[in-house]
């Protein structure tokens, strides 16, 4: 337990986790993590074709959409994610540790 973050082994202790149960959350926060930073990666490369619209002389209507479909698609993404990994979780806790997580994202101790 002592090789977890600080985040992972507050939330350990919060909900009175066992060991398997630490594993299986371990493993869905990492798809989760991997997930984000794709998405942001993908926030990012439309970024970046909207600011090259700004260095053309005319302003390029397609591209500025495409950019900003990719970005949609990428949260499209993200928010499937998001919902493999609360079905998740819900799965993995039981009733009791449900009630303590809900309470830990709406007091915005921890957070998806």
């Amino acid at each position: 337990m002592f090789g977890l973050r600080r985040p992972l082994r507050h939330l350990t202790w919060k909900l009175g986790l066992s060991d398997e149960q630490v594993r299986e959350l371990v493993a869905i926060l990492d798809r989760l993590k991997t997930a984000y930073g794709q998405a942001r990666l993908d926030r990012e490369r439309s970024m970046s074709e909207v600011a090259a619209v700004f260095s053309a002389a005319e302003f390029d209507q397609s591209r500025v959409g495409t950019a900003l479909q990719a970005r949609t698609r990428s949260s499209e993404t993200l928010n499937a994610e998001l919902l493999v990994a609360i079905r998740d979780i819900f799965a993995l806790l039981d009733d009791e540790q449900r009630r303590e997580f809900s309470y830990l994202l709406r007091s915005g101790t921890f957070v998806l």
